[in-house]
């Protein structure tokens, strides 16, 4: 039996991986993301996108799972809490394999091209996958309100980073999709924690 969170890891593994190969093999598809990237692209970072990406940067983004963590910890979740810390590290880990896999430059806009790759986005990678833990391990009991603010901050970050020119928007997409991927297989493995191990 297919459960929800192996069909959308199927679905995000599928389409993150069309997106892969179009980045590595196809020419209209870099001259596309540049043409977007150019585009989207605002010479002016404004402060609030420039305060998200720092507080929201993979390392930052590290502290702050840390931080759920020992609140879930607190809370009696110790499983939760650990669970929350390997998804943050297996997606950060399947973001750095693909992007010394696929070693693709910066925009040649972006202030600092001695940063790394470009794809994927890290910083966008680790906030979705962030967004994600947290709408499974509390969503249930936090208001939608919120929930839709982690989004709306989601979306701001990718923006920040387009507007710094730190990435194309096919890094983004792909850092979510990714994200997606990682936070979905996780799932399922942890709801068939006791199957996987029997």
């Amino acid at each position: 039996m297919i459960t929800t969170s192996l069909s959308i890891f199927i679905a995000a593994t599928i389409a993150f991986t069309g997106l892969t190969l179009g980045i590595a093999n196809s020419k209209h598809f870099l001259v596309l993301d540049r043409l977007l990237q150019r585009r989207l692209f605002v010479r002016d970072e404004k402060p609030i996108s420039h305060f998200l990406s720092v507080i929201l940067a993979p390392k930052m983004l590290v502290l702050w799972d840390f931080i759920l963590a020992a609140g879930l910890i607190l809370h009696g979740k110790i499983l939760a809490a650990g669970w929350a810390l390997a998804t943050l590290a297996f997606a950060d880990l399947c973001g750095i394999a693909v992007k010394h896999l696929i070693k693709r430059q910066r925009p040649y806009n972006h202030a600092d091209n001695k940063t790394g790759w470009s794809f994927p986005s890290g910083h966008i990678l680790g906030a979705t996958t962030m967004i994600i833990i947290i709408w499974i391990l509390l969503g249930s009991q936090l208001p939608a309100a919120l929930l839709a603010g982690l989004i709306i901050v989601g979306l701001t970050l990718a923006f920040a980073r387009l507007e710094a020119g730190a990435h194309y928007p096919a890094d983004l997409l792909g850092a979510a999709l990714l994200a997606l991927a990682c936070c979905s297989i996780s799932v399922f493995c942890w709801t068939n924690l006791p199957i996987i191990f029997a």
